[in-house]
């Protein structure tokens, strides 16, 4: 079942499974929950005819919303584990997001109209956002869960930023600015493996990590310039950082940015024609850095004193 509009609504649980009710809000563009099922096929002695049983069940999902400040680290703190928090001045903070193995998991709930269900057990494998020019950042996040709940209606509350606050992105490669830059999104693939075992009523015992995290970026490039071409067949190693800025608070300002040190063209640049603007379309990988374990490291400022 998917939905256009609504709200979503999420709290850590405090152990797994755990049905909790929201405790934050995102304003969501696109609220996606499935039930699936698992079946096996058993031929029952003394038949002929195979007949098909209930094994498993399993939530799986996604939602596109706003990513503000405050109830985004919620976010990133399923998908990435609980960050290293400091004081920037009184009331804000600083959150440094790594991949580390503490990941906790959420009710994660959505609504429309009449109708809301919460994923219990939800963890996310994986998280994708978009910087626009000149727009507020775009976030969509994938989520897997034990089961699936109708509950009832809740009244949304948002944070004070309830309008996006992202008013300013910056991108820079290798230290300088790329004035050529006209789109870019950074996708971190944190995968899991859901745990069956006897006992748990056809329902998944636990989510567990499933290789290491990995992040990947896409980078719209105005025009067609032979230097871009050469990275891939060079294998030319760039560093990576995007920074999005928006209201004051504080004496500082909310704050997301996204570094990955060491990055390299995966492929060739695809060069294509939008409109009558030449574009080159280039998809990076990115590898560790003693910087950015795993490759990544996410920073949030806001006025959340922890996660």
């Amino acid at each position: 079942m998917g939905w256009q509009e609504g709200y979503c609504g999420l709290a850590r649980e405090a152990d797994y499974a755990v049905s909790t009710a929201p405790t934050h809000y995102l304003p969501v563009k696109d609220f996606t929950v499935e039930e699936q099922t698992g079946r096996v096929v058993v031929g029952p002695w003394g038949t002929s005819v195979p007949e098909p049983r209930l094994a498993s069940l399993i939530v799986r999902g996604q939602f596109q919303f706003e990513p503000q400040p405050d109830p985004f680290g919620l976010v990133l703190t399923g998908l990435l584990g609980v960050p290293r928090t400091t004081t920037v001045t009184s009331g804000v903070y600083q959150h440094v997001f790594e991949p580390r193995g503490d990941r906790p998991s959420y009710s994660l709930e959505g609504a429309v109209g009449d109708l809301a269900v919460r994923a219990v057990g939800a963890k996310f494998p994986s998280l994708t956002i978009a910087a626009p020019v000149g727009g507020f950042l775009q976030a969509m996040a994938e989520f897997v869960a034990r089961e699936m709940r109708t509950v009832g209606m809740a009244t949304a509350s948002y944070a004070a930023e309830e309008a996006a606050t992202w008013n300013n992105t910056t991108l820079t490669l290798s230290g300088t600015a790329e004035p050529l830059a006209v789109g870019v999104s950074v996708s971190i693939q944190a995968p899991l493996v859901p745990l069956e075992a006897y006992g748990s009523g056809r329902r998944i015992a636990a989510l567990l990590p499933s290789g290491p995290i990995g992040p990947g970026v896409a980078l719209t490039i105005f025009g067609q310039t032979s230097a871009w071409l050469s990275y891939a067949r060079a294998e030319t190693e760039l560093s990576l950082r995007v920074l999005a800025t928006g209201a004051l608070v504080g004496g500082s300002s909310y704050s997301l940015t996204i570094d990955c040190p060491r990055l390299r063209a995966g492929s060739a640049m695809v060069l294509s024609q939008v409109r009558v603007h030449p574009v080159a379309v280039g998809q990076f990988s990115v590898f560790a850095s003693p910087a950015a374990v795993r490759g990544v490291s996410v920073t949030l400022v806001n006025i959340t004193a922890g996660y």
